[in-house]
């Protein structure tokens, strides 16, 4: 679901400096047209709190640092490219204003932000343009690929708004705490506890589309080097350095990004993605997995989409009262973890609590 929000805040002068030299069109891209559209361009709205592994302000996540505006004609040949380079657009909120010539008819207008492209050469049609695709290893914190479209029927010159998304999603954990008083795991305690991610999709085409061949990041367990493999800190694994028990509550928040993975059901290649709470327990190692927003695990019939969907929060509070499994990638029993989950579409949030 395109999340419909606009933001009109604007640095009206950086973008009345944006001469034609400014603009790189790129390539030898048609250029031209009869009709001046004039866009804006809103990024996703977030709170004014702080989140991440560093505590980073959110207002890093709506930067724009690079945009890119392609218009498509009917036959899904390109009419229009514009770049408006990083120099023009490091600027939070929207780019309200920026002018942009096409031919009249129907059209499918192309808005990326922080695309890491260096070079669209060649992409002078819709299907090559769904073709391209953003890299997990490529994301950070403050210059997230971000994407939205629409289509108008163009007669004249008009003004359109054009929203985005980030293509991430967002996994939050704020809380991991046990329930072993009065039970046979009385006195037990979580050591060298970590968070991950398993089955991440690591590429995804800029219209959201899986990308062959798929790249898949930690498949079925933690992986040291797919983790190091990232630009990001703790984009998919952090540890634990406090012991956790009845007395010793762990409060606090870490947070991990990944591409949507709504896969309908599991094979033995394909998975769900999971988050995983790994822990020793009585110098055992157990496993937690969780399956994001899945049946049992967060999902209701209020929501939407099934397992992850781009641009939306997932938040979990974890309270373990028995062991769990010997294995990352294996079915939780639903008894061991009460789970309090949020899916939040990073602007607007519904809350349930689970207890299995």
């Amino acid at each position: 679901m395109m999340k419909k929000i606009f933001l009109a805040a604007m640095a009206i002068a950086l973008l009345a400096s944006c001469s034609k030299s400014d603009v790189e069109e790129g390539n030898n891209l048609p250029v031209s047209g009869e009709a001046v559209l004039s866009l804006n361009v809103a990024t996703p709205k977030v709170s004014t709190k702080n989140e991440g592994p560093h505590n980073e302000d959110y207002s890093r996540l709506d930067a724009i640092k690079g945009l890119d505006i392609f218009v498509f004609k009917e036959d899904g040949s390109l009419d229009t490219y514009l770049k408006v380079p990083s120099n023009k657009t490091a600027i939070k909120d929207s780019l309200a204003n920026i002018k942009i010539s096409v031919t009249p008819g129907i059209r499918s207008i192309y808005a990326v932000a922080n695309s890491k492209v260096d070079n669209w050469q060649g992409v002078t049609t819709y299907e090559k343009f769904s073709k391209m695709s953003a890299n997990l290893s490529n994301e950070n914190f403050d210059n997230f690929t971000m994407i939205g479209n629409v289509t108008q029927t163009i007669e004249s010159s008009k003004n359109i708004t054009i929203n985005l998304e980030r293509l991430v999603a967002r996994v939050v954990v704020k809380s991991v705490t046990t329930a072993f008083d009065k039970t046979p795991f009385d006195g037990y305690s979580l050591d060298f506890a970590k968070l991950y991610l398993v089955n991440v999709v690591g590429n995804k085409s800029f219209i959201g589309e899986e990308v062959l061949p798929k790249q898949i990041l930690n498949y079925k367990e933690y992986k040291e080097s797919d983790c190091q493999s990232l630009g990001m800190t703790a984009c998919l694994y952090e540890s634990i350095s406090n012991r956790i028990d009845d007395s010793n509550p762990y409060i606090h928040s870490h947070y991990f990004y990944c591409y949507a993975n709504t896969l309908q059901n599991e094979t033995n290649s394909e998975r769900f993605t999971r988050l995983v709470l790994e822990a020793s327990i009585n110098g055992k190692k157990y496993y937690y997995p969780i399956n994001i927003n899945r049946e049992g695990f967060g999902w209701n019939s209020s929501i939407d989409h099934k397992g992850i969907k781009n641009n939306t929060s997932y938040e979990f509070n974890i309270v373990i009262s028995r062991l769990g499994v010997d294995s990352p990638d294996k079915a939780l029993d639903l008894k061991s973890v009460t789970l309090s989950a949020v899916v939040d579409d990073w602007g607007r949030a519904s809350s349930f609590d689970l207890n299995f």
